[in-house]
């Protein structure tokens, strides 16, 4: 599925994150505006999936996506403050 809802900047509020062709959509803040606040460009060709997990040990959430036809994923650390 290529849409995660998760609070990816620890403020308490949903973000919206989806693949948008060969690249993930945040939307910051979802429930307060529409606006899209970030696009990344991934390594693969068609990705398929995206999820998020805490990977790094910083305790918030990283965006992965994955392709459904070739085993590689592209993993976004999360840099926020």
């Amino acid at each position: 599925m290529g849409l995660v809802v998760t609070d990816l900047n620890g403020d308490g509020l949903a973000d919206v994150s989806t693949l948008t062709g060969s690249a993930v959509a945040v939307l910051r803040d979802a429930a307060a505006s529409l606006l899209v606040d970030g696009m990344f460009s991934t390594s693969l060709d068609a990705p398929t999936l995206l999820g998020a997990a805490e990977l790094n040990g910083t305790f918030r959430p990283e965006l992965v996506a994955a392709s459904s036809t070739a085993p590689v994923v592209a993993s976004f650390l999360n840099t926020t403050p």
